[in-house]
């Protein structure tokens, strides 16, 4: 099953980032840390920044000891609790990456009719050794759909997903002036002209015109009004 190998390659991963100094680092990032703060008594806020990162938070109560500690037996448990705490946590942040392209991509919705036009393409990864000709396939796509290129006797298909028709997106230069953004083809701009920001956007400017409009017809009825009594 292709989790299994999923799992086993982000653990994998996991350990040649320990072997190529990941645990230096980290240590090198809280003598900074405590260089700013001017103390290494300080709380950390996980929910902001770069503090977000998988990696950090599970390596804190590690970090924490004193570093002649670190070396003893309760150092060396506390770290391996912090990489077992980190793989975790990559596997499911891979989980819920793959739950988001299902959901997004794959899966039938309400806004099937809108989303499904943007063309989805299967690559299997799953052996290493195929992995040249994959980059290959991978890169005729690519020209192809930006135009660089014509569509060639291997170049890969889009996956069945519905019934729903697949069209293929046209590259170029798109924007909405309304809110001053850039778009690189045609589907995401008219998603984004049907999408709500967009809507609040168009109605903010609204009204604003409607005040200014409301603001210039008192003006000119004070005009009129002092006209008048002179």
């Amino acid at each position: 099953m292709f989790i299994d190998v999923l799992n086993k390659r982000l653990e994998e991963r996991t350990d040649e980032m320990v072997e190529r100094g990941l645990i230096d680092e980290l240590c090198q990032f809280k003598n900074e840390l405590s260089k700013i703060n001017g103390t290494d008594n300080f709380d950390l806020d996980f929910t902001k920044g770069v503090l977000q990162c998988i990696g950090l938070k599970q390596f804190q109560q590690y970090l924490e000891l004193p570093v002649d500690d670190r070396d003893t037996e309760v150092g060396r448990k506390c770290l391996e609790d912090a990489l077992i705490a980190m793989k975790y946590m990559t596997k499911k942040y891979a989980r819920r990456q793959i739950r988001w392209i299902n959901n997004r991509f794959l899966k039938p919705n309400d806004k099937q009719v809108t989303i499904q036009a943007v063309s989805v393409y299967r690559l299997d990864c799953t052996d290493l050794n195929e992995w040249q000709r994959l980059s290959d396939q991978a890169v005729d796509l690519a020209q192809v759909v930006l135009g660089r290129k014509p569509r060639g006797q291997h170049t890969l298909e889009p996956i069945d997903i519905s019934d729903q028709k697949i069209v293929l997106p046209v590259y170029g230069d798109y924007y909405c002036e309304d809110c001053s953004r850039p778009f690189s083809n045609d589907i995401q701009y008219n998603i984004h002209m049907g999408s709500k920001k967009h809507v609040k956007v168009m109605m903010k400017r609204k009204r604003k015109l409607q005040d200014t409009n409301l603001h210039n017809d008192c003006d000119n009825e004070k005009k009129l009004y002092t006209h008048s009594k002179t």
